[in-house]
């Protein structure tokens, strides 16, 4: 991997339940190929439990290289809004959250219900893994019948609301344009 290249993609953080949507859909290495992708530890702990989709796996993406894994570090100075909330997040989501806080990616794949509203109120920047397919598929990656069947893959896998699922189909492309790679 060419570090000069590696400094001009776009930084993302990424939670367990995203990782493994996007894994089952196998579309994680897409999303390793385009974006700078971390990790907390909260998060590498729950990808790489035994038993879980993928475990093996990302343990060999870390082994290469392909993300990072990045202990989280709050001081008490660390301005966190809304932070009752926040703490009432599981550890991933909430870990996940912090580190975006930090001011350390420019956006968050997060698919955590309560994460993502805490994302939406505090006016974060996020997508859900039901969106990946689409940026692919608006920048030529992957054609309209291979995004229709990611997509429908992780409908299936995920646990997203007919809501969710009616906002994400109606994502223009501007609507996503600060998440393109």
């Amino acid at each position: 991997m060419n570090l000069s290249s590696e400094k001009q993609k776009k930084q993302v953080v990424i939670d367990s339940s995203s990782a493994i949507l996007l894994f089952k859909a196998d579309l994680f290495t897409k999303l390793l190929n385009l974006y700078d992708t971390s990790v907390t530890e909260s998060v590498y702990q729950e990808l790489t439990k035994e038993g879980y989709a993928g475990s093996n796996e990302f343990v060999k993406f870390h082994q290469q290289n392909k993300f990072h894994i990045h202990p989280l570090i709050v001081n008490s100075k660390d301005k966190i809004p809304n932070q009752s909330t926040l703490e009432k997040l599981n550890l991933g989501e909430r870990d996940t959250i912090l580190y975006f806080l930090k001011g350390e990616s420019d956006f968050i794949i997060i698919d955590d219900g309560k994460g993502a509203k805490y994302c939406m109120k505090e006016r974060l920047p996020f997508i859900s893994a039901i969106l990946f397919p689409k940026i692919l598929h608006i920048h030529g990656k992957i054609n309209q019948a291979t995004f229709q069947i990611k997509t429908d893959e992780i409908i299936q896998t995920g646990r997203y609301s007919q809501k969710i699922i009616d906002i994400a189909e109606k994502c223009s492309e501007q609507d996503l344009s600060p998440f393109f790679p």
